[in-house]
């Protein structure tokens, strides 16, 4: 796992976050450089994936 992380909902915005997500992941590269995408596929979900990736090494967590 790299060192940034992106927890997304790909449900939020009513479903328009997995419609633009290309787009939006060009962007957050410009900021931060590569990064790791991990979708969520549950409600409640994302504190868990969090906790995963800081296991896993990540210094940074967007969500």
């Amino acid at each position: 796992m790299r060192e940034v992380v992106a927890i997304v909902n790909p449900n939020s915005a009513g479903g328009s976050t997995a419609k633009l997500w290309k787009r939006i992941k060009v962007e957050l590269e410009k900021s931060v450089g590569n990064f790791s995408t991990v979708f969520t596929t549950a409600p409640n979900q994302a504190p868990e994936l969090c906790r995963q990736a800081l296991k896993d090494g990540a210094k940074l967590i967007i969500a």
